[in-house]
């Protein structure tokens, strides 16, 4: 009774504050998107963030309000069991319904989504079969399409994005060293951004050529000719376990991404610098990667997939090896001099564990709900004799 008459109390407050309440919660601001947005910008990115709060917030209260109302009823005697178990689960469908619809846009099976029709753009990237990633700019940048296509960018698939690689986009991606642009070149070239995508003709100043226009969708696609591979080597290494000493080092414009990099912890040995050395990326999947590398001295090897700890393992020569975080948001592995079939395994034990649990809960419940019918069913009937 407690819980429902304060869930309701709690409601009606917010609904009746409205907008008043955001002060409450914060600024809804980031840090350093000050420098980034105007103030009308910076305003209605507050008003969002709050509407989204508020609104989850009124949810949560409703969905709470009315299972307190439920579970005192049911003590009160007033509805019967089933009523009271179809209630809570009616409450726990709407509640997981609406959370689903926000993740997954579900579409009929055979449906066509135009955005989806292959452009002049997408036919230009399959052409190029080696590993790459494309950076879309501006508006472009939360357009997940490319994954479609099976094209890696770097604008990411979601809204909901890793801290370190959020680190990166609010210090790292417009902070380059020359401050005449405002993307950080070096920076998207040690990506392996092979291609840049834009609604609008890009400046001859960042030196990009371009490959493809498509005049319908306003998609113009240039190549990087410095792009790094996905794999490269760094001659020089600092090691940086602090996140916000290391996104301080990345951004100082004497930071050379192609030669050098931070690490999180000290590596065995001091890589010497050699011009023979090789890394060759042999398989590439989304759960596994093979690569070749030989070396005459010792190295560091940078991979620039994103660094996910626990789940990501790696091997060389059949050896598990030490995974190091890279920059901040990749993987690097030190190498000893010699020839090394290095493989990367994302095991996901966290995941696994997961949905054991979940599918041993789902058949734990279905047996509670099959063996309460029997006992009930029994009990009526021994009643009734």
């Amino acid at each position: 009774l407690i819980g429902m008459i304060g869930c309701a109390a709690l409601l009606l407050i917010i609904l009746a504050a409205g907008d008043s309440l955001a002060s409450s919660f914060g600024s809804f601001v980031k840090s350093g998107e000050e420098a980034h947005y105007s103030p009308e910008q910076l305003g209605q990115i507050r008003a969002l963030r709050f509407g989204l709060l508020r609104t989850d917030l009124l949810l949560t209260l409703l969905w709470l309000a009315l299972a307190s109302a439920l579970c005192w009823l049911k003590v009160r005697g007033q509805i019967k069991p089933a009523v009271f178990l179809a209630g809570i689960l009616l409450v726990t469908v709407v509640d997981l319904a609406r959370f689903s619809t926000q993740f997954f846009d579900l579409q009929p099976a055979g449906s066509s989504i135009a955005s989806l029709e292959p452009s002049r753009v997408v036919r230009a990237l399959k052409q190029d079969t080696a590993t790459f990633r494309v950076m879309p700019i501006g508006r472009l940048m939360q357009d997940n399409r490319w994954a479609y296509w099976n094209i890696s960018s770097l604008g990411g698939y979601h809204g909901a994005k890793m801290r370190s690689y959020q680190d990166l986009v609010d210090n790292v991606f417009f902070n380059g060293p020359d401050r005449r642009i405002p993307l950080n070149m070096p920076f998207f070239s040690a990506m392996n951004c092979k291609y840049f995508l834009s609604e609008s003709p890009l400046p001859p100043l960042l030196n990009l050529e371009p490959v493809a226009e498509d005049a319908a969708a306003k998609h113009y696609l240039y190549r990087n000719p410095r792009a790094l591979d996905r794999v490269y080597f760094v001659d020089s290494v600092y090691v940086i376990s602090d996140r916000a000493a290391t996104m301080r080092r990345l951004t100082d414009p004497s930071f050379l991404w192609d030669y050098m990099a931070v690490v999180d912890r000290p590596l065995p040995e001091t890589p010497v610098p050699h011009p023979d050395k090789t890394a060759t990326i042999t398989e590439y999947t989304p759960h596994h990667v093979r690569i070749h590398a030989s070396v005459p001295t010792p190295a560091f090897m940078v991979f620039s997939d994103a660094h996910y700890q626990p789940g990501w393992s790696a091997t060389d020569n059949g050896l598990d090896t030490e995974i190091y975080l890279v920059n901040g948001f990749v993987r690097g592995l030190f190498l000893k001099p010699g020839e090394h079939t290095i493989e990367f395994r994302y095991t996901g034990a966290s995941e696994h564990l997961g949905q054991n649990l979940a599918t041993v809960a789902h058949f734990l419940t279905w047996g509670l709900v099959i063996g309460g019918w029997f006992l009930i069913r029994r009990r009526r009937t021994a009643e009734g004799q």
